[in-house]
């Protein structure tokens, strides 16, 4: 009996000794049973279960909401123009083909700064060098050279175009060409114009909708704007037949900005 109570008392004290307490062997323990009987009592304790986690509160229901889209545009006369003309030179040599196209360009920009065009308004947008080759044999062979310059001219009199392009091209002779025409408003009076028209167009498609849904339209929860700017183009060819009897017609037209508004309304209480 001694011996068991020995045994036991050995792997209690063992068990104890995980938590800091002092372990010990059953080689060490003492065999005096006087010795044995004084050891204290060693209590047992289940491990205590960790705390539960505190209860998942419930989300709230999304808020329910629509989408709408609505567009605005306002519009007015320009007051500027912007025109691509430039020169393009055929001939033999590379050297003849780039002489050409100098001088026809810089009569073509003297003739429009002596019509009140400032230099800082003309800007050079393109230049080329080229061969030209004919198809006429088995293999194609060169035939000429070819110089391009293109030039980008702002022009505040919107009235005057028309003459002025006119004396531009008479300057540059048979070499002039002039690809592109548009017309610029100011766009910052446009663009708070065209948004109120937006604004006014997607509040009353958000109201229609809610009420078709049976819904209160809530507040807004998000915008997206697109801006679009809108100017009529034209196409004008200069250079051709007798350049000293001719006026060249331009109608400026109407510019404008188009205001395109995407919204998200809350409906529902």
């Amino acid at each position: 009996m001694r011996q068991r109570s020995i045994a036991l008392l050995a792997l209690l004290l063992t068990a104890c000794g995980t938590d800091g307490s002092v372990t010990t062997t059953l080689g060490s323990l003492p065999t005096d049973p006087a010795i044995i009987t004084s050891i204290p009592a060693v209590a047992l304790t289940a491990t205590q279960p960790t705390t539960p986690p505190p209860p998942i509160e419930p989300v709230d229901q999304v808020a329910r909401s629509i989408t709408v889209g609505g567009m605005g545009a306002e519009y007015a006369e320009p007051v500027r123009c912007i025109v691509d003309i430039g020169v393009t030179s055929r001939r033999t040599t590379v050297e003849e083909s780039s002489q050409a196209a100098t001088a026809a360009a810089s009569a073509m920009m003297d003739a429009l700064q002596a019509t009140g065009v400032e230099s800082a308004d003309i800007q050079t947008s393109e230049f080329s060098v080229g061969a030209v080759y004919g198809y006429y044999t088995e293999w194609p062979e060169i035939t000429g050279y070819e110089t391009r310059l293109g030039y980008r001219v702002a022009i505040p009199d919107v009235s005057g175009i028309g003459p002025i392009l006119t004396s531009a091209i008479k300057a540059g002779g048979d070499d002039v060409t002039a690809w592109g025409i548009r017309f610029e408003a100011d766009p910052l009076p446009l663009m708070e114009g065209a948004r109120s028209h937006a604004w006014a167009d997607v509040r009353a498609r958000a109201e229609s909708l809610a009420s078709l849904a049976g819904e209160p339209l809530g507040e807004v929860l998000d915008i997206h704007e697109k801006v679009l700017v809108t100017s009529p183009q034209g196409m004008m060819q200069g250079g051709e037949g007798d350049s000293a009897s001719f006026d060249i017609p331009v109608s400026p037209g109407v510019s404008g900005v188009v205001i395109l508004l995407t919204v998200t309304f809350a409906i529902g209480d």
